[in-house]
């Protein structure tokens, strides 16, 4: 195995030199390579590089304020009064505590700690959890969620803290066309290179964060 025999495979008739294929294959035949360097000692592991990633990353849209009391406002209309307080309040919660999706999907009635005001966020990127504190308008709207969700939904059949308007635990496209719907209603992001993401409101909360720490 050398850096040679790489390259040829990389750069072999049938990979198409305009999309990412060429990356991926060098990033297979160098993993290819590390394997074999305990079995021979001639293998040569091509370095790193050698073959430039055509991947365009996603640039982040950081949300103003005006945008999020937009999204808020833009939930308040949704078609029925329990469909709009779930979503006003996921999309409020998402940017007052940069939480995943995933992470406010997940999360059961007994993760919400009202005395202590804290969440408990379980299992989440790499398996790890964590305790997230909120503020007390963060919690009281929580709350306001709760005893509404309770009132539609006496009859609980799910733990989940978030629920749809049949009583489920949310799922993330549901919430994705909500909020793209939204978005798009609105005109946020229209002029912007990549159209905003829900996940954008984790990055908005990270720069806000670190300019107020500034």
């Amino acid at each position: 195995m050398t850096v040679a025999a790489a390259l040829a495979w990389v750069n072999a008739p049938e990979v198409d030199p305009s999309t990412t294929m060429a990356a991926r294959r060098m990033t297979i035949a160098r993993g290819f390579a590390q394997h074999m360097t305990a079995l021979d000692s001639r293998t040569e592991i091509p370095p790193f590089g050698l073959v430039p990633s055509r991947r365009r990353r996603h640039e982040p849209f950081i949300f103003s304020p005006t945008d999020i009391d937009t999204l808020l406002s833009g939930a308040r209309n949704l078609r029925t009064r329990f469909a709009s307080a779930t979503h006003e309040t996921l999309i409020g919660l998402l940017a007052a505590t940069g939480m995943r999706v995933g992470e406010a999907i997940r999360l059961d009635r007994g993760d919400v700690e009202e005395t202590d005001a804290v969440l408990t966020i379980r299992e989440s990127k790499f398996g790890k959890s964590r305790l997230a504190p909120v503020q007390p308008s963060v919690l009281a709207a929580l709350q306001r969620y709760a005893r509404l969700r309770d009132e539609v939904h006496h009859e609980p059949t799910t733990v989940s803290f978030f629920v749809s308007t049949r009583g489920n635990r949310m799922v993330y496209p549901t919430i994705h066309a909500v909020f793209r719907n939204l978005c798009d209603g609105a005109g946020i992001g229209a002029t912007a290179a990549f159209p905003p993401r829900i996940h954008d409101l984790r990055h908005t909360f990270a720069v806000r964060t670190l300019l107020n720490w500034y």
